[in-house]
């Protein structure tokens, strides 16, 4: 193994040598998850098949983890690309898909192998929430997702046809179980088309449809909105974000009134409070990537790395441990530690972000520096010594690699040798050297900066607060800090 990943470098957008491989591919791919939004369905598929090669039970799990809305990384075109390709092979799967993802990924194997299988699924659902809604029951979202015969796609009518035939079902009945259906479910949709704005309400709306819609709510019913925006403000109301990721509210903030405007959105700050929340069990600063490169796009959106690296920055420094809550540092060669005010606001805390921004070079040995200075000054025990989470793009420096690994820094010694320099400064003040943490959210090269390590060095990705569960991990290799996620309880039934 040692052998093959030496032959396996590859480098950086800035000429950084890092590797195209960690040792374990299904450790890639979940490294990689920021990148799979604008790859090829063969790339994605081709990774995964070497990750299955090497763990079949383990890949099967973590493809599901992948689209996992609620718990995982909520990558949903990812998840339905492996869903089409994989599960043909395992039908007594198949059921499971809406647990963790939606109805719409069922009807992806419409056409496959298991077609006989998705159908005998939907119609028994469709039969259950029939039934249900007739006993004035709880419904499922089947109907929301199902593929609709009246809609403009000519792809999306030619699916619903399909399953009309598939269902044994006319579409005129077709179309008007669904309508019965969603009507009974208070699909916001359906509100929206008939017009009826005056019935919608504003604390029930879905996360995704609260940012979609947050203008035409304004526009249409602008008398109750800013009723309800009022209550918002005096924390007499609520605003569903169940399903919406940091970098979605941040981003929507930027795009409104740029990234230095004072101007608050009482729907965005409501939004943002009531983010699902994962509580940082032990101490974490947080060390934001602001370089030039952190201004491109990701995932084939208009979305910047540099939003997902802020809003992540900004979440995790609300959800951190006491000793160093509600700060993060600056990753350039003059690293700074950013302070948040008490009673900052998210846009204040935005602004406040973007202007420390650092275009500079990136130095991981003064960034250490600087929390051994903050952790004497604060006098920190051990336990309160905070792990060092690094969010970013990882396109690193040419001049960030030596002995094997490649890093974010300037120094031209050994890397071995730089972090023996500073387990020695942390050894000399009675410390422990902390745990670090990459989370790439943009890599376009996809170089992997570490193989097997020693210093409890751990590999994330993705753009959902939920990955933060594996950075709390105390697993100190990355495949045993995956290992973890993918065994868990969450997980157990996909075998």
């Amino acid at each position: 193994m040692e052998n093959i990943l030496k032959k396996n470098k590859t480098l950086t957008e800035n000429g950084g040598v890092g590797y195209e491989t960690s040792g374990h591919a299904l450790v890639d791919m979940n490294y990689k998850v920021a990148s799979y939004r604008t790859a090829d369905d063969g790339t994605i598929l081709a990774d995964f098949l070497k990750a299955f090669a090497e763990t079949p039970e383990l890949a099967i799990k973590w493809m599901f983890y992948a689209g996992d809305i609620r718990e995982g990384l909520g990558e949903r075109r990812l998840f339905k690309i492996l869903v089409k390709n994989v599960l043909p092979k395992y039908p007594w799967l198949i059921k499971f898909i809406p647990d963790y993802s939606r109805w719409d990924v069922v009807t992806e194997l419409l056409g496959t192998a298991v077609e006989k299988e998705v159908v005998e699924l939907i119609k028994e659902r469709l039969n259950i929430d029939l039934g249900a809604m007739k006993a004035g029951k709880l419904i499922s979202l089947l109907a929301k997702w199902m593929p609709s015969v009246n809609t403009s796609s000519k792809e999306t009518v030619a699916k619903a046809n399909k399953l009309c035939a598939l269902l044994g079902m006319k579409p005129a009945q077709y179309r008007k179980t669904l309508s019965k259906l969603r009507a009974y479910s208070n699909v916001l949709e359906v509100k929206l088309c008939k017009n009826e704005w005056g019935d919608v309400n504003y604390e029930t709306v879905p996360s995704q449809a609260n940012l979609k819609y947050k203008d035409a709510f304004l526009k249409h019913d602008e008398a109750r909105r800013r009723e309800f925006l009022g209550k918002l403000t005096k924390g007499e109301a609520k605003i569903n974000a169940s399903a919406a990721f940091p970098h979605e509210v941040v981003y929507k903030y930027r795009c409104q009134s740029g990234e230095y405007s004072s101007t608050v959105d009482p729907a965005l700050e409501g939004m943002w409070k009531n983010l699902k929340s994962i509580e940082m069990t032990k101490p974490m600063i947080v060390v934001r990537d602001g370089s030039g490169s952190m201004g491109c796009p990701v995932g084939g959106t208009r979305v910047h790395a540099l939003d997902v690296a802020t809003a992540l920055a900004i979440y995790c420094s609300e959800h951190s441990a006491p000793g160093f809550e509600n700060e993060f540092i600056t990753f350039g060669n003059k690293p700074k530690l950013v302070k948040f005010g008490p009673n900052m606001t998210l846009r204040d805390k935005m602004t406040l972000a973007y202007h420390e921004s650092d275009c500079s070079n990136t130095d991981i040995e003064a960034t250490m520096d600087l929390i051994l200075s903050t952790a004497k000054r604060s006098h920190l025990k051990q336990d309160q010594i905070p792990d060092v989470l690094i969010i970013s793009d990882m396109e690193f420096d040419s001049a960030t690699t030596c002995a094997g690994y490649s890093w974010p820094r300037t120094s031209t010694k050994d890397l071995p040798t730089v972090f023996e320099s500073i387990r020695q400064k942390y050894k000399a003040e009675g410390y422990d050297l902390p745990g670090m943490v990459f989370w790439n959210v943009n890599s376009r090269t996809n170089a992997v900066p570490l193989q097997k390590n020693k210093y409890g060095l751990k590999l994330l990705s993705g753009f959902s607060q939920n990955v933060l569960n594996m950075a709390l991990s105390n697993k100190l290799d990355p495949f045993e800090v995956l290992k973890e996620t993918l065994l868990s309880k969450r997980y157990e039934v996909i075998k």
